[in-house]
């Protein structure tokens, strides 16, 4: 195969081709050439066109505020900014430094602790010029931050922060707000930068043991403490040396209330006297109450369930004890297993039995609602009756409150006082209709006649299988009722011991092993005394415990009023001074209420004579009750004088009580003696000796309560003060604590545990003072002369004369 060869580019195929398309491209192009129009010049250069527009306008917008910047600076001198010393050289801060400042006050540096806190208050200090500041500082002295400090610090951040959505330091960058994070890290670079030098500035802080031991000594306080006490336990021990009769604790006994009768257990449970409508299975035929039952059936199912239900009470075999077999000396043989319970067979004539008794309570039920149903129509009136009367007591109650809010709003109006009286009479009236309602109420149920009823309800069936008994002569309690003769065992019995009412049906069928019943309460004892027998040794020790009680208390009563009286003569002078300062008070008060009582008549008056032409009107009838009401308490000054007496009186008192109390160190000791406490000073303990550690009890117990159980109570005790009087509860005494000193803590009042405690702290503590002390804009002030900006006016510029609208300067 013959390979045809390839042309070169100079062949003459291709010149001639060359020829023929220059041609037809030179005629084209007369014809269509762009540049042959209005605008073919710019289409023509229109590349180098906008390459020069391009840079014109940079060169605008870049250059032109820099050089309108140089020439106003020839004219116009900077504004002035604050200045700083370092190693004698004198230096403003700069525009980056005051930037940076400003944006770590703003925004701060985020989680990572690379910047202490450098004030106590930060929203009173000028944070971006204290920043800025010891930026500027930092750099003079050559602190700088590597990145790979800043990657520490951010990676610490990340795995520190609580966040789920922070996983890297772009996350964190944008969770604390920053646009990037280049942004970020180079706040924190500055961050760091100036936490490094208030870190090296702070190596200066005295945290040695010295300085510990002096910030300790400082916050400790030494309280000597006076206390008078009353232990009521040794009162008890007092009493019990006298015996009490019989009689006496019986006496004391019925004298208790529910709630002291309720709290020491003193009352047996609820008894009950119950009347019993008895149905005897074996006796009962439901043939006749055919009716009642219906269609309904006892299914096997549901005989299968009672025979589960009741087989462990009604259905167990007598199980005969067996003699075990002595236990061989083998501790690895194991005890026998326990014998299996074993019950009646559910046979068929089991069977037969549990459906009859099934049919025998679906019908006693029906029957029973009957009854219930008669006894609710013949209470249907007294209940009525003791509803309506219910409604006049409410409504009375609530006339009786807006009678007593309008008196109190105007408490000298008589005729809001004749309202009152008025309401609470016909409040009496309505509450004793209503209590005699509800107690006829409580004796129609007591007087329904259950065995009537069900009569009534029986008409006239075969109703020989029922019979009636009562489950004692006097009230039981759950447990007796448990065995009722003729009955049978009742598992229930506390159904029976739960009403509230005598009178009352029982809800549900009742059961035993042999029959069904329904009741009626006939009597009731609720929360009935235990037997005195049962309970007198009881009784007489709560009886020593609360005479005790009782004698703690008048005499700490007693305590108190001495403490009073003695203080009372101890301040005589001042006493006085306040008594007649009170006479005083009370002519002025009198004299200012009878003034400003006679300008209200007298303006009462004239109204009274200007409307005294239409006195038909609203507005004269009030002015005239008004000028009548001021008329009567004119007349009755003494009313007047009476109560600002009481008002002044009350005051004085308690004026008295506080004057006497600063007596009350002096005289306490005479005051105990008097009445019978005794009186202790205690060594002095440090004031927060609750909060040291050391176990409470190693002190004696009037230290464990005082400073342990009511610490607070002593927080704020100075010398000379008392407390009030504390009850301790639990160990039943009195105390009363007069502070006699308060003295600043020594070396040897402190322990080993309050100096390895302090230790752990104080440092810390007293860097973190020191910082927050040592960066304010005073304390930088002092230390590196920062010194805000002068200001002075503004040069005017060059050439321009001064304003002729202000005053000439000279």
């Amino acid at each position: 195969m013959t390979k045809t060869p390839e042309k070169g580019p100079d062949s003459a195929d291709d010149k001639s081709g060359q020829q023929d398309s220059a041609a037809k491209e030179s005629t084209a192009s007369k014809r269509l050439s762009p540049h042959s129009s209005t605008f073919g010049f710019f289409g023509k250069y229109q590349r180098i066109i906008l390459y020069t527009a391009g840079i014109f306008a940079l060169v605008s917008f870049s250059i032109t505020g820099a050089l309108q910047s140089l020439f106003s600076d020839a004219f116009y001198e900077p504004p002035p900014q604050s200045t700083i010393e370092i190693r004698g050289k004198k230096m403003e801060l700069t525009a980056e430094d005051l930037r940076v400042g400003g944006n770590l006050a703003r925004v701060g540096t985020g989680p990572v602790i690379v910047l202490p806190t450098l004030s106590e208050n930060d929203r009173e200090q000028n944070m971006d010029v204290v920043y800025a500041s010891m930026r500027r500082a930092a750099l003079e002295y050559g602190i700088e931050v590597s990145e790979d400090e800043i990657d520490r610090a951010l990676a610490e951040a990340v795995a520190t922060l609580p966040d789920a959505r922070i996983n890297t330091p772009q996350d964190l960058a944008i969770f604390r707000g920053y646009a990037s994070l280049e942004a970020y890290r180079a706040d924190i670079r500055e961050a760091m930068r100036i936490g490094l030098y208030a870190r090296l500035q702070a190596l200066a802080i005295d945290v040695s043991d010295a300085a510990l031991v002096e910030d300790i000594l400082e916050q400790q306080e030494m309280v000597q403490l006076k206390v008078a006490s009353l232990d009521r336990q040794a009162l008890e021990d007092e009493l019990k040396a006298t015996e009490v009769s019989d009689a006496d604790l019986q006496t004391w006994l019925d004298g208790l209330s529910e709630e002291d009768k309720q709290s020491y257990g003193f009352y047996d449970s609820d008894r009950a006297r119950l009347r019993i409508a008895k149905l005897d299975l074996d006796a009962f035929d439901p043939a006749p109450f055919a009716e009642e039952l219906g269609a309904r059936t006892i299914s096997d199912e549901e005989v299968q369930s009672f025979y589960e239900g009741k087989k462990a009470l009604w259905y167990k075999l007598a199980k005969e004890e067996e003699e075990k077999p002595p236990k061989e000396e083998n501790p690895e043989e194991q005890d026998p297993a326990p014998i299996q319970d074993e019950f009646i067979p559910l046979d068929d004539a089991l069977k037969a039995n549990i459906r009859k008794r099934l049919e025998a309570r679906e019908i006693l039920r029906m029957l029973w609602a009957g009854v219930v149903k008669e006894q609710g129509d013949a209470l249907l009136p007294l209940s009525e009756t003791r509803t309506q009367a219910n409604q006049k007591r409410l409504e009375a109650m609530d006339e009786q409150a807006a009678a007593q809010v309008a008196l109190d709003s105007d408490p000298d109006n008589e005729d809001k006082k004749r309202a009152v009286s008025a309401a609470d009479d016909k409040l009496t009236a309505a509450t004793k209709t209503y209590e005699d309602a509800g107690e006829a109420l409580d004796a129609g149920r007591s007087a329904f006649d259950m065995e009537a009823a069900l009569a009534r309800v029986l008409a006239d069936r075969d109703a020989s299988a029922f019979s009636y008994l009562d489950s004692a002569a006097q009230p039981q309690n759950a447990t007796d009722l448990e065995s009722i003769e003729g009955l049978g065992d009742w598992a229930d019995a506390w159904a029976g011991v739960s009403h509230q009412k005598t009178g009352e049906l029982s809800s549900s069928v009742q059961e035993s092993k042999d029959a069904l019943f329904h009741y009626q309460v006939l009597e009731l004892e609720l929360r009935p005394l235990k037997e005195f027998v049962a309970i007198k040794d009881e009784a007489r020790a709560e009886y020593y415990s609360k005479k005790a009680d009782e004698l703690g208390k008048e005499k700490a009563e007693a305590f108190e009023a001495a403490l009073l009286r003695l203080g009372k003569e101890a301040r005589a002078d001042e006493v006085s001074k306040l008594e007649s300062d009170k006479a005083a008070e009370l002519a002025k008060s009198l004299e200012d209420w009878r003034q400003q009582t006679s300008e209200e008549r007298d303006a009462a008056q004239l109204q009274v004579n200007k409307l005294s032409e239409d006195q038909a009107s609203g507005a004269y009838r009030r002015w005239k009750e008004h000028l009548d009401d001021l008329l009567v308490q004119l007349a009755d000054e003494d009313t007047k004088r009476e109560a600002l007496d009481e008002e002044l009186s009350a005051k004085l008192e308690t004026d008295i009580a506080e004057e006497a109390e600063k007596a009350y160190k002096e005289v306490v000791e005479a005051a105990a003696v008097e009445v019978g406490f005794t009186l202790e000073s205690l060594e002095a303990q440090p004031r927060n000796l609750s909060s040291k550690g050391a176990p409470r009890e190693i002190f004696p117990e009037t230290v464990q309560f005082l400073f342990y159980s009511r610490g607070s109570d002593l927080a704020d005790l100075e010398e000379g003060d008392v407390s009030d009087l504390l009850e301790d509860m639990t160990k039943r005494r009195y105390y009363m604590a007069v502070c006699d000193s308060v003295e600043k803590a020594s070396i040897a009042d402190l322990t080993r545990r309050d100096l390895e405690l302090g230790r752990r702290a104080a440092a810390q503590a007293r860097l973190s003072q020191g910082m927050a002390q040592s960066f304010t804009e005073e304390a930088l002030g002092e230390r590196i002369k920062l010194t805000p900006p002068v200001e002075t006016p503004k040069a005017e510029p060059v050439g321009s004369s001064a304003s002729s609208s202000g005053p000439e300067k000279k």
